[in-house]
């Protein structure tokens, strides 16, 4: 909900600016953390399935725009993409750890 609006954006405008958005309360707005974890899973392969298909359809020079992000200052669509890897990276990597905790934790 944070950077595809953003993706969007930037595809359609010329070197927009982002507007600063709290990952916290988005995770809080939708739960996340009290979905059963398949759940979770498969809303994330969903989504990532869809944008990843998005992804492959954009010519090569799209991942050469900008927009202008609070934190990051300009920012390509390629580095877009690099920050979700990392976070879905995370994301597994937190995932695993609820599934490798001894019952009861």
């Amino acid at each position: 909900e944070i950077w595809w609006p953003r993706i969007e954006f930037l595809l359609v405008n010329d070197d927009p600016i982002f507007t600063e958005m709290d990952p916290a309360t988005l995770v809080r707005k939708h739960n996340w953390r009290d979905l059963p974890l398949d759940d979770v899973l498969a809303q994330l392969m969903r989504i990532r399935w869809s944008h990843s298909m998005r992804l492959n359809g954009l010519p090569v020079e799209a991942f050469d725009r900008t927009g202008q992000h609070p934190t990051h200052g300009e920012i390509t669509l390629l580095k877009i993409v690099q920050i979700l890897v990392a976070h879905d990276a995370h994301s597994l990597s937190e995932i695993r750890e609820r599934i490798e905790l001894p019952v009861g934790n």
